[in-house]
């Protein structure tokens, strides 16, 4: 009885879901990345002794992928403007580059205050 009536509901229609522009969240993401890489490695490998160097330099990795993509993200919108990605969700405009930037340089004071 429940079968004939699942199979008797009428189609949905697809759910639209918005685009997504990867280097709208490029340079959090490539940071992010870099963190889950460092906890894993930490959490997995804890007993090894080079695991610490290993992490730093993942974390300048990251810090440098970030960098990249925010300098990319800094001439779009110095050429095009200032845009929103995802629908809306995701502002690039001068403000959030230069937000970004002050964070990718506090994290490279960071990280070379760390690494003694």
């Amino acid at each position: 009885m429940i079968l004939s009536f699942v199979a008797q509901a009428a189609p949905t229609d697809k759910i639209a879901t918005p685009s997504i522009d990867w280097l709208a969240i490029a340079p959090p993401l490539a940071l992010f990345s870099a963190a889950i890489l460092i906890v894993l490695g930490r959490a997995l490998l804890r007993k090894r002794s080079w695991v610490g160097e290993a992490a730093l330099g993942v974390a300048f990795l990251g810090v440098l992928t970030s960098a990249v993509f925010t300098f990319v993200q800094w001439h779009i919108v110095d050429r095009d403007g200032p845009y929103q990605a995802i629908a809306g969700m995701v502002a690039v405009d001068g403000f959030a580059v230069f937000i970004q930037t002050v964070v990718l340089l506090a994290t490279l004071l960071a990280l070379f205050l760390s690494s003694g």
